[in-house]
């Protein structure tokens, strides 16, 4: 029961001389990565394999030879999304990181060279904006903070050396907004 979707972030990936797109699928509880070569044909290509409690809309990126993956869980369960990588060579998950949620949408973004992650990081009057580190994942961490009143499901896109990222606020109206990645020390952040 509850909502099917396909994720609208799309990245990347050369396979055997031939571009496939990465996204996720979500129906309910189930989550997994899907690929396609022509956005109307899709395959499955894995879920996670570690106990867990996923609910909803997942956040998939493709770099290199990971899909890095974000989702958050059944609110009654865990307050906790859960960060993990699935190798596309040796077909494993990674350990996942837990990072506070606030029942809300993730989007991973590539910007000068490094992965970012837009999620929310205590309830949806904030969003921050997590450097992941590509290879320890528990090393990854928020750079920049922002107060907003009641925004959610952040979709961030890259145009020219501009970002941009559009949000739902209140269920009620949809905006558009430029952001400029700045870094904040530890203390600021735990403070916002």
């Amino acid at each position: 029961s509850g909502d099917i979707g396909l994720m609208q972030k799309l990245s990347t990936r050369v396979e055997n001389g031939e571009t496939y797109y990465y996204t996720g699928c979500y129906v309910g509880p189930f989550n997994c990565i899907l690929k396609s070569k022509d956005l109307v044909n899709w395959i499955y290509v894995s879920q996670p394999t570690f106990t867990n409690d996923s609910q909803w809309e997942n956040a998939t990126y493709v770099l290199n030879d990971k899909v890095y993956y974000c989702v958050r869980q059944y609110a009654d369960k865990s307050n906790c999304a859960f960060l993990t990588y699935y190798d596309l060579i040796s077909e494993q998950w990674a350990d996942p990181v837990y990072i506070y949620e606030a029942q809300s949408r993730y989007d991973f973004f590539e910007y000068g060279g490094n992965l970012y992650l837009i999620h929310s990081p205590k309830d949806r009057n904030h969003l921050a904006i997590m450097m992941v580190n590509k290879t320890y994942l528990n090393y990854s961490y928020d750079i920049q903070v922002a107060v907003v009143p009641n925004y959610f499901y952040p979709f961030v896109q890259v145009y020219g050396n501009d970002l941009y990222v559009s949000f739902t606020a209140s269920r009620q109206h949809i905006y558009l907004s430029k952001v400029t990645l700045g870094s904040l020390s530890n203390n600021r952040i735990i403070n916002k």
